[in-house]
């Protein structure tokens, strides 16, 4: 701060609480949310320092709102140099350092109370001054995500460091799960009869670590009759129940047991000597959901994972597809077969895109954004402003905007229903309910301007 300011001083937070609790700020927040805790049935009666009754939050911290940042940060600019100087001052007059302030002496008591009225007296902003400020903030995130950055690769050969590629793609997170499986057939039988044979992707889990919640899904039938009578005999326990070797009906000791997964969504990463894939795992994050519009204005929905995203830089397309007649246009020659399957089908249009942490407006018209908008009237916005939490096929996670928490936890219980009532969290699981709620896709900058995608 030295570079750009003349004078630079330092505070601490102790000094920044005692400030905010005196000129009355740091009930702004709990004002601002007591609405929405009040239809959650969290609030309840207290009495304030004067003996008046005065409604209360539950568990309340500032913390729980982004808010509370620019709060402190308006109690910090106001901060004076003498306010720091006679609060260290007033240390002095400590009968002992290490008990509370109720408990300190008379004359301590006497020199805080003289301080406090001078610091009250001083020239600052009123609460509800205050409060109109803090009402109309919008918090900016950090949307979306860099899918690759050029790297180089360097190999060692007599005792030097030696540069053998450039512009080589490194992905800028996991491209899947550490879990490598494997895949068989499985006959089934449908309701009506007919067996076929399916693809079941398998993984193989040690006796010594195994859940009597997974025995269900061991492939072999004998071995899980077995594994499930020895679960069983000790109560679940696996230590006890595997502390002896479970024996096969040939007399062999079973060490590991081969399960199924039902996953579906998955990518090769070996082959055998013909080409056939016999390795899998599963993708780690969704990078992205399209959504796109037909001739006929029918909507599609679109997820593409970080892995499929790192695959498209690679191809030189667009990791996010506006014209997919376009895209598949410009595939080079050679492509797979599974990379073909994981692009939007054609003649289709994008008419939406939502990465985490990007921000929508929901409940609000065309109409009443643009006016509210063109007025600058941000408290208006901001009441109906989420963030993309989570994002899954057909079910898709909002969370308000000043929300700092990412759970939906009230003492200790889970409640998603709680929050729904606060309007804490939006869930979306279908385009129709997405498109009901007239969602608004928008930029805030780290200015707190709000600009429409």
């Amino acid at each position: 701060m030295q570079a750009v300011c003349y004078n630079v001083y330092s505070t601490s937070g102790s000094v920044t609480d005692f400030l905010r609790h005196l000129w009355g700020w740091d009930k702004v927040l709990e004002y601002l949310n007591m609405e929405r805790y009040r239809l959650g049935g969290l609030t309840y009666e207290a009495e304030d320092d004067n003996g008046q009754k005065i409604e209360r939050i539950k568990d309340w911290s500032k913390r729980l709102d982004h808010r509370h940042h620019a709060v402190d940060a308006l109690t910090i600019a106001c901060t004076k140099q003498g306010y720091i100087q006679r609060l260290n001052n007033l240390q002095a007059y400590r009968d002992k350092m290490f008990e509370s302030v109720s408990e300190q002496g008379e004359q301590f008591q006497s020199k805080l109370s003289l301080l406090e009225k001078y610091i009250i007296s001083q020239p600052h902003f009123s609460t509800a001054e205050v409060l109109e400020a803090v009402s109309g903030i919008v918090v900016s995130f950090k949307a979306g995500k860099r899918v690759t950055t050029p790297g180089k690769r360097y190999v060692h050969r007599g005792g030097r460091r030696v540069l053998m590629q450039r512009g080589v793609l490194v992905p800028r997170g996991a491209l899947s799960e550490e879990s490598v499986y494997g895949k068989i057939g499985q006959y089934t039988k449908n309701k009506k009869g007919v067996v076929s044979l399916t693809d079941e992707y398998v993984i193989k889990y040690p006796l010594s670590k195994f859940d009597i919640k997974k025995a269900k899904d061991i492939v072999d039938a004998d071995i899980r009759r077995r594994v499930i009578e020895r679960l069983e005999e000790f109560g679940g326990n696996t230590a006890k129940a595997f502390a002896e070797p479970l024996l096969d009906h040939q007399g062999r000791p079973i060490r590991s047991v081969r399960c199924k997964t039902g996953l579906s969504a998955v990518q090769p990463v070996r082959r055998n000597e013909e080409g056939k894939p016999i390795a899998f795992v599963k993708p780690c994050n969704n990078h992205h959901v399209a959504i796109y519009e037909d001739a006929e204005g029918g909507l599609h929905e679109h997820i593409v994972t970080f892995w499929h995203a790192v695959e498209r830089k690679k191809m030189g397309i667009p990791i996010i597809i506006y014209d997919t007649d376009k895209a598949l246009e410009a595939l080079p020659d050679g492509v797979s077969d599974s990379f073909l399957e994981q692009l939007p089908e054609p003649h289709l249009r994008l008419k939406l895109s939502m990465q985490l942490n990007e921000m929508f407006v929901l409940g609000l018209t065309d109409e009443q954004f643009e006016d509210a908008l063109t007025a600058r009237d941000y408290k208006t916005i901001g009441a109906h402003l989420y963030r993309i939490q989570q994002l899954a096929t057909k079910n898709y996670r909002f969370r308000q905007q000043y929300e700092t928490s990412v759970d939906d936890k009230y003492s200790g219980v889970k409640n998603e229903m709680l929050s729904k009532i606060m309007k804490k969290v939006i869930i979306i699981q279908s385009l129709g309910a997405f498109v009901e709620r007239n969602p608004i896709k928008v930029r805030v900058s780290v200015l707190g301007e709000i600009e429409r995608v």
